[in-house]
């Protein structure tokens, strides 16, 4: 993370749709802008003008022009180093990861049927870094979800990634 705090510009020059990458949002939380493919979770994590910008996929002249504009308008990248930092804070964080997860698990058990038998264990595995995912933030998220599930609709193993097992 360290070098990456000291890039100028993170390019993600994906050409298939893939999930949301690890070093897209270590970049967010390094405050380092990022020129991505305008496709899937690429073209959803990055906010044009304020994180990064999008190029078509595939197209390496639309990337060079990209990265060839952010690299020479330095007030640019000032404040996109301020706006990818702003948009870890508000989305990325361990808790505000914690948090939409809670919120799902909420919305689901309010959906619930009385009575209803469950019809399969829900697992849930951590996965991510030390510096995203802490043994705490597991702790935390299975004590919430363990409150929330209790009432016996879903068993809720949760991943232990220090001890590399399911608590």
């Amino acid at each position: 993370l360290a070098t990456m705090a000291g890039a100028r510009v993170l390019v993600v020059p994906s050409e298939c749709f893939e999930g949301l990458p690890l070093v897209m949002v270590e970049a967010l939380a390094c405050g380092l802008p990022v020129v991505a493919s305008r496709i899937g979770s690429l073209e959803e994590t990055v906010v044009p003008g304020s994180t990064g910008l999008l190029f078509e996929p595939g197209n390496a002249g639309d990337l060079a022009a990209k990265v060839r504009s952010l690299l020479a308008d330095g007030p640019l990248q000032q404040r996109m180093r301020r706006g990818t930092r702003e948009r870890y804070l508000e989305a990325f964080t361990p808790e505000r990861s914690l948090e939409v997860l809670v919120g799902l698990y909420e919305e689901l058990a309010s959906a619930r049927v009385p009575g209803a038998r469950p019809q399969a264990s829900l697992r849930v595995r951590a996965v991510g870094s030390p510096n995203f995912i802490s043994k705490e933030s597991l702790n935390v998220a299975a004590a919430k979800l363990g409150m929330l599930l209790t009432q016996g609709v879903y068993a809720l193993p949760v991943y232990d990634l220090e001890n590399s097992n399911y608590i």
